[in-house]
């Protein structure tokens, strides 16, 4: 028989004020529903058999071809059915302009207020719920306020370019940080050096702007692809998406309960809300903007102590620390819920909600834009500037010239400095590295070192200090001539030469790029370079110290000879005659060795000042040609750069010339000057 029609209402129940009737007609009209949409499935299902059945019939009857094309051509628009099969018709609403949606609830702390007092729960459990969900709250109500203090955030990056202008100008070239490898302490930090006891935080800082920029240690600029800005960007967007899905969660809820109906009683039937009253539903409607709030601070805090994350190590990780904030509720839920209160939640039916179609396109467009803005948005106004403050850090912090260090002489108020080595040179300096190396594998019981001479504690710091002709003096003996030497009256000392000779003589070569140097022959050809002090103290005889007629220069305590090497020059002249050096080319050339010395004794090149280094080789012309007769002339008798006479000698620069021409320096007069040789004394030989 036909089926009645049903109506998507039921009149009878239209107008009944009272709340419980009123659900019951809600129920009553979803329960009509399914019972229509369960007919017309029936219905489409008995069209499909009897289509079904025809096309057999057509199929096994080949006589019949011609009638059923005819039929098929001639075939009514509705399916001949049989009689027994009665058509069921239904009413169908199809509402093209709205579409039903399910809010499940939430597995959280926050969804206590749902079922407290509905459910089968004891007192306890009740007020243990209830101080959870306000355990909850104050979790991330103090999270929030401390993710938003000054303390936790730190100082804007951008202070960080004053304290690197700061620490520049400050301790980066103080010479007290100079390592053992002469190299100054801006250089190590920019360096990348990883045995730094200080700066610690400088190198760090500049290890990190490297990283996330992208740059080597000697790079300024960046490149296209910035890792850390991209990761950061990633990790912002990553944790917005977190902060979204709750967003998304709150509103579908406060959505869910806006639509049920309001009673005086909440109405819980069959684990599905049927309705709320109005406390219940403030409660909840509370709840709600309380999680947006909380999210709302954390979005905005989270994403601003991303952006300030200088470490790409440390990004990720907070990131994932964030999230958990987020997600105190659903471990509180899962691990201290009561059970009975644990059970009702998760047995909860999700609530129905009616959407129009033109919202949820709204809603997709509005999405979009937020994505679009979330990428955006801290690339732009966080991320961009903040790389482009990391670079004016880094140019403070290590850009221009690295290699020097300053200090200040208190009495004479002058600053000095001198120049210092790379941060990958491999200098002469390294020597002490190597010194250090090769004692650490040596035994505690040896007390002599390859390079290194061991002193007294008491007097270690007077050895430390020590002036190179302090150095020098501080010996009665030469040490090449009385101990290398096989004639010497102390040769075959073992203590002299363990602990004074054979640690001198390695530094010496090792400081100028020749290691395992055991006699001075084998660095001959190393003593006239202006910084082989050491080498020339330790081979006297070899570097022409005890030579009176070699080149004067540099032959001075200060530059290495010893006095007591020096002195043994000076005796040789008791058995020769006091007579001026040849005007031949040995007195020109050893003028051509004068201005090479001078720009070592002076630390710069005299001929980048033109008018100063023309003087000085018109000079030299002179004296060339004139010979040792120019010594005595006033315009030539004084050294070019100071008072010095020429026939005293300099004692931080050459020795006297009175050696070289004891005619012209007036060594035959009654009264000798002290620095003339003892020829004097037998001048009529």
């Amino acid at each position: 028989m036909p089926v009645p029609k049903v109506s998507s209402e039921s009149s009878f129940l239209e107008n009944v004020p009272d709340s419980n009737l009123y659900v019951l007609r809600q129920e009553f009209q979803m329960e009509m529903e399914k019972v229509m949409a369960k007919l017309k499935s029936l219905e489409d299902q008995l069209l499909r058999e009897v289509l079904e059945k025809e096309f057999a019939g057509h199929k096994a009857d080949p006589d019949a071809k011609d009638v059923a094309q005819d039929t098929a051509t001639n075939a009514p628009t509705e399916p001949n059915l049989p009689e027994e099969v009665e058509v069921i018709e239904v009413e169908q609403h199809e509402d093209k302009e709205h579409h039903v949606g399910m809010v499940h609830f939430s597995l959280s702390a926050w969804t206590y207020p749902v079922v407290l007092g509905l459910a089968d729960a004891g007192p306890w459990d009740v007020v243990f719920s209830v101080l959870l969900m306000f355990l909850n709250f104050g979790m991330q109500v103090m999270f929030s306020y401390i993710i938003l203090g000054v303390d936790f955030m730190g100082e804007e990056f951008e202070e960080q370019v004053a304290f690197a202008k700061r620490w520049r100008s400050s301790f980066a070239h103080d010479w007290k940080y100079v390592d053992l490898t002469s190299r100054s302490l801006v250089t190590r930090v920019c360096g990348g050096d990883g045995s730094l006891m200080l700066a610690n935080r400088q190198a760090t800082l500049v290890e990190h702007i490297n990283s996330y920029m992208g740059l080597k240690h000697d790079e300024f600029e960046a490149g296209f692809f910035q890792t850390g800005i991209l990761l950061c960007t990633l990790c912002i967007l990553l944790w917005a998406l977190c902060v979204y899905k709750e967003f998304r969660n709150i509103w579908l809820t406060l959505e869910g309960i806006w639509q049920l109906p309001r009673t005086p009683e909440t109405v819980l039937r069959d684990n599905k809300l049927q309705s709320l009253s109005k406390l219940r539903f403030k409660w909840l409607a509370s709840t709600c903007i309380t999680r947006f709030v909380i999210a709302t601070v954390l979005l905005i805090s989270g994403t601003q102590w991303l952006a300030r994350t200088t470490s790409i190590t440390e990004l990720m990780l907070n990131a994932v620390a964030l999230n958990a904030i987020l997600d105190v509720d659903e471990f509180l839920f899962a691990g201290f819920t009561p059970l009975s209160i644990q059970v009702a939640i998760e047995k909860l039916e999700p609530i129905t909600i009616r959407q129009s179609r033109r919202r949820s396109q709204s809603e997709s467009l509005v999405l979009f834009l937020l994505l679009l803005f979330t990428a955006l948005f801290p690339y732009l106004a966080l991320l961009q500037p903040l790389g482009q403050t990391m670079l004016a850090v880094k140019w403070n912090l290590c850009a221009g010239n690295q290699q020097f260090v300053v200090a200040k002489n208190t009495n004479s108020q002058v600053i000095v400095g001198f120049e210092t080595g790379s941060a990958l040179s491999e200098a002469a300096n390294t020597v002490l590295q190597l010194a250090v190396e090769r004692q650490v594998h040596q035994s505690p019981d040896d007390r002599y070192g390859y390079y290194i001479s061991f002193e007294l504690p008491s007097i270690f710091e007077r050895a430390r200090s020590r002036t190179m002709a302090q150095e020098s003096d501080q010996f009665s003996f030469c040490i090449e001539t009385d101990h290398l030497d096989p004639g010497g009256s102390l040769h075959g000392d073992p203590v002299l030469w363990y602990n004074v000779a054979a640690p001198r003589l390695r530094t010496a070569a090792a400081l100028l790029g020749r290691e395992d140097v055991d006699s001075c022959e084998q660095a001959a050809d190393l003593c006239n370079r202006t910084d082989a002090q050491l080498l020339r103290m330790v081979c006297g005889r070899t570097c022409n110290c005890t030579d009176p007629h070699h080149f004067p220069w540099l032959k001075v305590p200060a530059q290495g000879c010893q006095t007591s090497c020096l002195n043994e020059a000076v005796r040789e002249f008791k058995w020769e005659q006091c007579q001026d050096q040849p005007t031949d080319g040995t007195w020109s050339e050893l003028w051509d060795g004068y201005v090479p010395t001078l720009n070592h004794w002076l630390g710069a090149d005299i001929s980048q000042s033109t008018t100063f280094y023309n003087d000085i080789l018109q000079w030299l012309a002179a004296v060339k040609a004139l010979g040792c007769p120019a010594l005595g002339d006033p315009k030539f008798k004084f050294e070019v750069t100071g008072a010095r006479e020429w026939c005293a000698g300099d004692p931080n620069f050459f020795r006297p010339l009175a050696l070289t021409c004891p005619v012209s320096c007036g060594c035959l007069a009654e009264n000798p000057p002290s620095y003339c040789p003892p020829c004097s004394a037998n001048s009529s030989a």
